[in-house]
């Protein structure tokens, strides 16, 4: 990023911040933000058309185009120009704002919601932008050959990022899905509003959910085909602790030569739990690690 459009960011947010002016960072510095990596030119904005004039009082000695009702490049809307520092600005006025359609020419009104706005930061700037899916959906209208370019580098497949990974089991019998895992595997309950139940086993990546049914046509969990893994440190000490505590092993405490040493109990709804520690797989099925 050049340095001009820092500069020029940290001037206008720094001037409608003071004035409490809502905006909404638009346009190619949108993209970018959002993946795209072509150069940035202006500085894309939308404001509320009831808060133009507090602009307007900050900024017009370098207004460089007036506020007036413009159709031009596939858009129709208000907006004026501003040059600060050598860095074109473009603030344009929310309501009424379209877009055409390189299809059929056909015009398409462009709603900026305030309140869909995403912080993100840009090189140490916080700023409020357009979510990525608004920012997509106005590009895909216009299908200029800056648009597309764009729009490849957003929509790119990329590979996801997950945070968390959990199963919620709908199920008659929440209540005694709330006993047997706080029992037998020291869960914490993290929420329970009576019919959703959600708890942690050890920490907040390892969670459980069981849901009673909320419609009669909801379909309750048949309790076949499906087994929860636990990695435990002492499978040994885990299995003297359970079947201790009451459960059967419906599989029984053994080496396996896939590469761990484990056994498996029932839940109360019939999953297997398939409790389990790490050990040297065979020669057979070491070739199938990647």
């Amino acid at each position: 990023m050049s340095k001009k459009v820092k500069v020029a960011l940290n001037w206008l947010k720094e001037v409608l911040d003071a004035e409490n002016v809502e905006y909404q960072i638009v346009g190619r510095l949108a993209a970018t933000i959002h993946g795209s990596s072509r150069e940035i030119a202006d500085i894309d904005l939308y404001i509320r058309n009831s808060d133009v004039n507090k602009v307007l009082s900050h900024v017009e000695q370098y207004i460089s185009k007036p506020l007036v009702h413009y159709t031009e490049y596939g858009w129709d809307l208000e907006y004026f120009q501003l040059i600060y520092q050598n860095q074109k600005i473009e603030i344009g006025l929310a309501q009424n704002t379209k877009v055409q359609s390189h299809k059929d020419g056909s015009w398409h009104p462009l709603e900026i919601n305030f309140s869909e706005s995403v912080i993100k930061e840009y090189q140490g700037i916080e700023l409020p932008v357009i979510p990525v899916h608004r920012l997509v959906e106005y590009k895909r209208i216009l299908g200029r050959e800056v648009d597309i370019i764009d729009l490849n580098a957003i929509t790119r497949r990329k590979k996801m990022k997950v945070n968390n990974l959990s199963a919620c089991i709908v199920t008659e019998k929440v209540d005694e899905s709330r006993t047997f895992y706080t029992k037998n595997f020291d869960a914490k309950v993290t929420f329970d509003c009576g019919w959703y139940l959600n708890m942690e086993f050890g920490n907040d990546k390892a969670t459980l959910q069981f849901m009673a049914p909320q419609k009669p046509e909801q379909t309750v969990f048949n309790s076949k085909g499906l087994t929860y893994n636990f990695e435990v440190d002492d499978v040994d000490a885990e299995y003297a602790r359970l079947t201790q505590l009451g459960n059967v092993a419906v599989m029984p405490l053994g080496d396996h030569p896939w590469g761990d040493r484990g056994f498996a109990i029932l839940d109360p709804n019939g999953i297997m739990l398939y409790i389990y520690s790490n050990k040297e797989p065979s020669e057979e099925f070491k070739q199938y690690f990647k």
